[in-house]
């Protein structure tokens, strides 16, 4: 009995590891990145981020909460790991790009565009981000021209995924508009991708407008995604 439990816990070691090699290999598929996003985020004037702006690298928390502050066009560049704080939101400003450099992981907590405009999300890795009611990225408040692009989210390195009943990888609400999700990889979360799901703001979700194309969903439970309103393709 003892061979066979180890043999198992060996086996699903493995099947996790894979899905983490394949999910970095699936974000940088691409040997040259897009100049800009296809869908909603190209519209009214497109999504530029920081373009243009200081570059600001970044390793740990207090210095990333500090960068991505503001409306000034800024590239914030993130390497290593930025564990930030369980089931917290760091809020997120305006005209920039936050880039993540090989391997770079956000653990725990996540980000919050609260009325945000023109930001650029790209190569990281989110961890095991969503306590109750939180998000790897949350959108509200009427953000716009937002760009998520190849990307990871998931639940791991906690293996026992049941237990993450509350959360998402990427909520939207508020009226948010213009995004575009693209080639990113969602893997080994319960409650996935949430866009709209209050009743109460129904007249203002109607905005939302959500492009998702080229992503790769694997051994997420549901919500993949789900809605109740606004317009998406």
């Amino acid at each position: 009995m003892l061979q066979k439990v180890m043999k198992w816990s060996f086996i699903n070691n493995k099947l996790l590891i894979q899905s983490f090699v394949f999910g970095v290999l699936y974000m940088f598929s691409s040997v040259v990145a897009a100049d800009g996003p296809i869908g909603f985020a190209s519209l009214d004037g497109g999504t530029t981020g920081g373009k243009g702006g200081k570059v600001i690298s970044v390793s740990d928390k207090a210095a990333f909460a500090d960068a991505v502050k503001g409306s000034e066009a800024r590239i914030v560049e993130i390497s290593g790991k930025i564990t930030l704080d369980y089931n917290k939101l760091t809020i997120v400003g305006s005209n920039i790009s936050i880039i993540g450099k090989r391997g770079a992981i956000i653990m725990y907590g996540g980000l919050h565009l609260k009325g945000s405009k023109n930001v650029i999300i790209k190569n990281i890795i989110f961890q095991d981000p969503a306590g109750n009611h939180s998000a790897a990225v949350k959108m509200d408040d009427q953000a716009q021209n937002i760009w998520i692009d190849h990307c990871n989210l998931t639940a791991m390195p906690r293996q026992k995924i049941s237990d993450r009943t509350h959360g998402h990888t990427i909520h939207v609400e508020g009226g948010a508009k213009n995004i575009t999700i693209s080639y990113c990889y969602f893997h080994h979360f319960v409650h996935n991708v949430i866009f709209c799901p209050n009743p109460a703001h129904d007249a203002i979700d109607a905005n939302t407008t959500i492009t998702i194309h080229d992503c790769w969903f694997d051994g997420t439970w549901s919500r993949n995604p789900r809605t109740r309103s606004g317009r998406f393709h």
